[in-house]
């Protein structure tokens, strides 16, 4: 099965300097400062001034790595996708016509197999996303990712505002992964690590329910949301920073929650 180029999204999310506050969160007293704030262990890492609790918005690079960071860290994402607009074309689909042109979203598994930013995902012939992108007319689709959660079983409670948690999307197109490609980058081994269950219908298992392809989303366009805007990088990250983070780069610095 050759997977047609489809733009995808990828909203992600993590957090940026030491402490810090919004103007909001100024006006509280100093116990009550979020305390979990990224950390950056090199010499970028952004200054404190404890009399305004007031900390540097991280630069573009520092959101890279912690957008690579949260993407490595990362195992399901939500894929959304656009319907055909002439859905009746066959029984094939076996969907309303009014959703003909509409988007949907559905979890999927994902992984960092390449380490090069491009999240890898088992793009089944029954999924309503591989079918969308394959057959839709605008080829899109997109997955979301967040820290949200994960920072909850970090810490063992909720942050004063997941509102503060970034987000990043990644903008690009599905590409099928050859059998040399696979096993250069043990895809298989890398993907069960998070996913055992994924055993029963990945690529290649004996008894597979359903046919799919190892597929990878090759980003084009990265787009970071921080957190809030007074103290957070939001805007696009530059796409050839975020192919030249390295494994050992994005290990250098911490999302909210995490120990050092």
């Amino acid at each position: 099965m050759h997977l047609v180029p489809t733009t995808v999204l990828l909203g992600l999310s993590i957090l940026s300097p030491l402490v810090s506050c919004s103007p909001a969160q100024a006006q509280l007293a100093r116990r009550d400062l979020h305390p979990d704030q990224a950390v950056f262990m090199d010499s970028g890492a952004a200054a404190v001034d404890d009399e305004t609790a007031v900390t540097t918005i991280p630069s573009r690079y520092q959101s890279t790595l912690l957008a690579r960071r949260l993407l490595a860290q990362s195992s399901v994402g939500d894929l959304g996708s656009v319907f055909p607009a002439n859905i009746s074309a066959g029984p094939y689909w076996r969907t309303p016509e009014s959703v003909a042109s509409a988007p949907i979203v559905l979890p999927e598994y994902i992984a960092d197999c390449e380490r090069t930013g491009d999240p890898t995902l088992i793009a089944l012939a029954v999924s309503t996303g591989t079918k969308n992108a394959k057959y839709g007319d605008s080829k899109n689709v997109s997955i979301t990712v967040s820290w949200w959660d994960e920072y909850v079983r970090l810490v063992g409670h909720e942050p004063w505002t997941k509102a503060d948690l970034p987000r990043l999307a990644l903008l690009g197109h599905l590409e099928e992964l050859d059998d040399d490609e696979v096993e250069e980058n043990a895809v298989v081994a890398c993907f069960e690590s998070l996913h055992r269950d994924a055993r029963l219908w990945r690529p290649g298992s004996r008894g597979s329910a359903h046919s799919g392809k190892w597929a990878r989303v090759r980003v084009e366009e990265a787009y970071w949301i921080g957190g809030f805007g007074d103290r957070h990088y939001i805007g696009w990250l530059d796409i050839d920073e975020w192919r030249s983070v390295t494994e050992d780069d994005w290990k250098r610095v911490r999302l909210p929650g995490e120990k050092l």
